[in-house]
């Protein structure tokens, strides 16, 4: 008995290590640089033809919030109950005619109730590209929740990159970290550089460092950048997005959180500046009342003149 009892203690013991070394390699692995990407079935969006003729472009934010997947402590909802919020979700999305959709908190992969909400939304909403890049992964291969950011097209689209961001947690406490998503958006003649991310929601003061990160990083050329700010209007982080000068759009405007009672604007879409120079673009914006997630979406319908 005491031989027996010795190799099963061998073999659990090899068995917790590999574990181990299975969660440290998944949470220090640098996979998480190249973002994810996928194409449905959909046709791309074909934009008009003629330079003269303003084209319509509605940019969405919105922080889904995991679709809720998570109950509490050992507990998730089941797969049908995450496609039904998605399916709420799209709907909202297809009525809003949304041509690039930002999202945060949404998961990729999550063992306990495996959905991906992304791939499901770019086709349950009829975009055609579509890529992710994680805020975090916790687990192991295979049994993991790999949450974060992404960007949906209805036009042509390739992923680029992910950033890690200033004061990033450690892989074993990820829920405070943040990167930001980087893919070009092509239109007709241009490249636009578009950016989701979802900023520092527990120190302002990290969120400005984090926001100045993103400006001294930023390329030349058409930025457009959009999610979960975490920032009010007035507050040091969106004073710097506004004095960069790269930016053009909505600032201020309606509360967009909590959704139950919005009282606060932490969420937004900034539109690049060079299409007022370039394009004489204009733009409205509406917070929807919804009410599926604990952020309101923001849209934004922004006429442009592409071509020369």
């Amino acid at each position: 008995m005491g031989v027996v009892l010795r190799r099963v203690i061998k073999v659990l013991t090899a068995a917790g290590l590999l574990l181990v070394a299975l969660f440290c390699w998944n949470g220090l692995a640098s996979y998480w640089r190249v973002p994810v990407a996928g194409v449905t079935e959909h046709p791309a969006r074909v934009l008009p033809g003629e330079a003269q003729e303003p084209t319509r472009l509605t940019l969405m934010a919105w922080n889904i919030a995991k679709c809720g997947f998570h109950r509490g402590g050992t507990t998730f909802k089941t797969k049908d109950e995450v496609r039904a919020r998605l399916d709420r979700i799209a709907a909202v999305i297809v009525e809003r005619e949304v041509d690039l959709l930002f999202l945060s908190e949404v998961v990729l992969e999550a063992a306990p109730c495996q959905v991906n909400q992304v791939a499901y939304l770019a086709e349950k909403a009829g975009f055609t590209h579509w890529c992710y890049g994680d805020n975090y992964s916790f687990g192991i291969p295979g049994a993991r929740i790999r949450s974060g950011n992404a960007i949906l097209s209805k036009v042509p689209m390739v992923g680029k990159s992910v950033h890690q961001l200033p004061g990033g947690a450690p892989f074993w406490n990820p829920s405070g970290n943040r990167r930001i998503l980087w893919a070009d958006v092509f239109l007709r003649g241009d490249v636009v550089q578009c950016a989701s991310l979802r900023n520092d929601s527990f120190d302002l003061e990290n969120n400005a460092a984090q926001v100045q990160a993103i400006l001294d990083d930023l390329s030349p050329g058409p930025t457009a950048i959009a999610g979960d700010f975490n920032a009010a209007p007035g507050t040091e982080p969106l004073r710097r997005w506004e004095a960069s000068g790269r930016f053009a759009g909505i600032f201020d405007g309606p509360p967009t959180f909590p959704a139950s009672a919005p009282n606060r604007r932490i969420d937004t879409v900034l539109l690049p500046i060079e299409w007022l120079d370039k394009y004489n673009a204009t733009w409205t914006h509406e917070v929807l009342d919804v009410n599926l997630s604990d952020h309101e979406p923001v849209v934004v319908k922004s006429l442009v003149r592409l071509g020369p």
